[in-house]
């Protein structure tokens, strides 16, 4: 990742949670509604999960990031089951592998974090999200501890043993994923609704007013992957549909899309390929531990 904000969007991925918002569970919505209400949620070897200690996961795991997300029953059970096999089965023995994390890199994330995530899911306002951190009780020690946790996920990872790829490979990766070469000019406007930023479409066009952003040559896969999207499928020159990213809406104008040169990008295309099949290799090691933990939700979840 070029950029932190998709990097810290990429978490969820990075812990498990990339399927989260669509969500797939065997329990229904239904089935999970008739269990009981009671202080333990989930068992599995090895330990439990209390009703508190599955809420603060949540919230600090996805709430926080995605403020309006509406979790379904469905997808609050695959959360939980990732959030076992990844925090109480793996993590352990990572942070026991891997060299001890330095509390600057823990600062340094902490920070980011609070900046990306201010200005993408909270319209810029430190104030909402603040209260946000004060509604979820999330703590100082909390966001360094899930710094300190995810820094040791992504360098486990990226120690993992992947075979060199074939010039074939690397060719076929390109072309099948062209929005992680490509960069774009592009103008926006943001607002709170759709009706907002469909009204400042024409401004687009004048180009003159303050509620306008323009990115020069900026590298689609350093957005949010609805936004690499868009940013693909728009006709250059024509105003995009308005879409919803974190707190806001946006309209994009694509004024130029370029797909950088195979040998120009060979490096980072290597550098992709690897990563890519470093999370696969992770997804695959997190649903081995799924299977084997006997993870069985026994209360309600809230």
């Amino acid at each position: 990742m070029k950029n932190r904000l998709q990097k810290l969007l990429f978490y969820m991925s990075l812990w498990g949670f990339s399927g989260l918002l669509v969500g797939c569970s065997a329990q229904t919505n239904e089935s999970l509604h008739l269990l009981p209400r009671t202080s333990t949620i989930a068992v599995y070897q090895g330990g439990v999960i209390s009703r508190s200690e599955f809420i603060q996961a949540l919230d600090m795991q996805v709430r926080l990031m995605q403020p309006h997300a509406i979790l379904t029953g469905a997808m609050k059970s695959q959360f939980l089951k990732v959030y076992i096999s990844v925090y109480k089965v793996l993590l352990p023995q990572i942070m026991k592998s891997q060299p001890a994390v330095s509390n600057v890199q823990i600062v340094s994330l902490v920070q980011q974090f609070k900046r990306e995530i201010t200005l993408y899911s909270y319209h810029g306002s430190e104030q909402a999200f603040n209260q946000s951190l004060d509604h979820f009780h999330i703590s100082e020690m909390d966001l360094a501890n899930w710094a300190r946790a995810s820094l040791a996920i992504e360098a486990y990872q990226k120690h993992l043993t992947v075979a060199a790829p074939s010039n074939t490979e690397l060719e076929k990766f390109y072309h099948s994923h062209p929005a992680y070469f490509t960069n774009v000019t592009v103008k926006q406007v943001v607002g709170d609704s759709v009706q907002q930023v469909e009204q400042m479409v024409p401004e687009l066009s004048r180009g003159s007013s303050s509620a306008i952003f323009e990115w020069t040559n900026k590298p689609l896969v350093s957005l949010p992957l609805a936004v690499q999207q868009t940013l693909m499928a728009a006709p250059i020159g024509k105003p995009s549909s308005a879409i919803h990213i974190g707190a806001n809406y946006v309209i994009f104008d694509v004024l130029q899309r370029h797909m950088l040169p195979y040998a120009q990008v060979k490096s980072q295309i290597i550098q992709s390929f690897i990563r890519q099949r470093q999370m696969q290799m992770w997804e695959q090691k997190i649903a081995a531990v799924e299977r084997t933990a006997k993870i069985r939700i026994v209360g309600a979840l809230p």
